[in-house]
C-alpha cells in the first residue's frame, strides 16, 4: 500500500492519499502523487518529501514535481539499511 502523509507546522500528521500498490512501483506512486496535485497540492511555498529510499518512489517524485521540491531520506530507514550490513554484535 502506498500512502501520502502530510505533517503540519505543529507536527500533526494528516492523511493525504492512499492507493493499493507498492512504493517500489513507479506507476503506483506517480498516480498517487498526480492525484494529490489534481486535488490541489501545491509546491508554491516549498515541499519536503521524506521517503524510505525506494528508487521508484524517488523517480516518481521527480517525475511529478520536477525540481520544485526537496527530497530527504528518512534517517531511521537509512540507519536500518546500514546496520543490516553490520555483524549482530556491532549493530
Amino acid at each position: 500500500m502506498a500512502y501520502a502523509l502530510g505533517i503540519t507546522e505543529n507536527g500533526t500528521k494528516v492523511p493525504r492519499g492512499l492507493v493499493m500498490g507498492d512504493t517500489e512501483n513507479k506507476t503506483v506512486v506517480k498516480d498517487l502523487l498526480s492525484n494529490l496535485v489534481q486535488r490541489g497540492l501545491s509546491c508554491d511555498n516549498g515541499l519536503l518529501e521524506v521517503i524510505d529510499g525506494a528508487k521508484a518512489l524517488h523517480s516518481a517524485i521527480i517525475s511529478v514535481f520536477s525540481d520544485q521540491i526537496k527530497i530527504q531520506r528518512c534517517t531511521i530507514h537509512k540507519r536500518r539499511n546500514v546496520t543490516d550490513y553490520l555483524p549482530k554484535d556491532k549493530s
